[in-house]
């Protein structure tokens, strides 16, 4: 094989290769555990995840990114809407919403990094065995800063009024006439306090009762660090998953009037910090934009370094947001025969 420099590659090391294959071969055999509302986790044929509980449990749907990484707006309006058309007019009115909470909250890939090397030196790799003050210090001020954000960003919006609109007319029936007054009074006053959003929030409030998405609880997650979003997944006793395989993002390039989303290299840089920390149950797919292929071995060098030395099990093509441009057809050839030959996913 000839590397994008030109020069003969040497060959790879066996092992590294043999283990990815190990990997990518077992998926088939594996049970896939599909990601809906938490507690909602079913195994393929209907079975619960009691009821598999002896089988190793694999995700492979999961997005592992926040509101930096990509273009939040773009993202529920194109993608998130149309998977769910019965709410599609709720998810569109809260594109924006959901869009200024991450540009305000979330943590870029520098600091993500920067938080992954802290981990690193105290912890080792351990992040999915056990908890510690720090890491439930993160998650307690990451939630205590999106709860402040709610009373200055949802007031006036469409989304608020038709997240109101689907809440009251039900709060009577589920929850009593206590919890429909105050929905009503929320909705009348045009404004939001604190013990508001603790109350539509809380784990027996109307947002988890009433609806059958959950908007606030979806926005809350994009203003994470990254490495929250797999703890959820993978954490003893209550995660949803043994292993995870997700796809770290589709970017879509930079939206126009904004600050610029993480760069793609800080994001592999973040991503391979916290494969290290996984102990081996995360083996991330990286995405390939075909529009983005001008360059066949500019793109193979990207794809082998984070394959051959950022711990990344192979690629995934990412649907373009527009689908606008056709994909350079002979990249795209050059990067799927090297997978091919590698052992690597596509």
């Amino acid at each position: 094989m000839t590397s994008p420099s030109g020069s003969s590659a040497p060959p790879r090391a066996g092992a590294a290769l043999s283990r990815r294959r190990f990997l990518l071969a077992g998926l088939g055999g594996l049970s896939v555990l599909g990601l809906g509302a938490p507690g909602e986790a079913r195994m393929p044929g209907g079975r619960s995840v009691d009821e598999a509980a002896d089988r190793i449990r694999v995700d492979v749907h999961s997005r592992l990114f926040n509101g930096q990484d990509v273009h939040l707006a773009r993202l529920f309006d194109r993608v998130i809407a149309p998977a769910h058309p019965e709410h599609a007019d709720l998810i569109r009115a809260g594109a924006g919403v959901a869009q200024a909470l991450a540009w305000s909250l979330a943590p870029s890939g520098a600091d993500e990094t920067w938080r992954l090397d802290e981990l690193a030196r105290r912890r080792g790799p351990a992040l999915a065995d056990r908890d510690d003050a720090s890491i439930r210090a993160d998650l307690e001020a990451a939630d205590r800063r999106f709860r402040d954000a709610l009373p200055v960003v949802l007031p006036g919006t469409e989304f608020f009024r038709l997240y109101l609109d689907r809440l009251i007319p039900r709060a009577r029936v589920e929850l009593g006439g206590r919890a429909a007054a105050r929905l009503a009074r929320i909705a009348g006053a045009g404004a939001l306090e604190p013990r508001d959003v603790d109350f539509l929030l809380d784990g027996d409030g109307p947002e988890r009762a009433l609806l059958a998405i959950r908007p606030l609880a979806g926005f809350r997650r994009y203003t994470y660090h990254r490495y929250l979003t797999v703890r959820d997944l993978l954490q003893p006793g209550a995660g949803l998953a043994d292993l995870v395989v997700p796809t770290v993002a589709v970017f879509d390039g930079e939206p126009r009037g904004s600050a610029p989303p993480t760069p793609r290299r800080d994001q592999l840089i973040a991503i391979a910090r916290l494969v290290a920390l996984c102990g081996g149950r995360l083996h991330p797919l990286l995405p390939v934009d075909p529009r983005e292929l001008a360059d066949a071995w500019e793109a193979l060098a990207f794809v082998r370094d984070a394959v051959e030395h950022r711990g990344f099990a192979g690629v995934t093509l990412a649907a373009p947001l527009d689908l606008a441009a056709a994909p350079n057809d002979r990249a795209l050839h050059a990067l799927l025969d090297w997978c091919a030959r590698e052992g690597s996913s596509s």
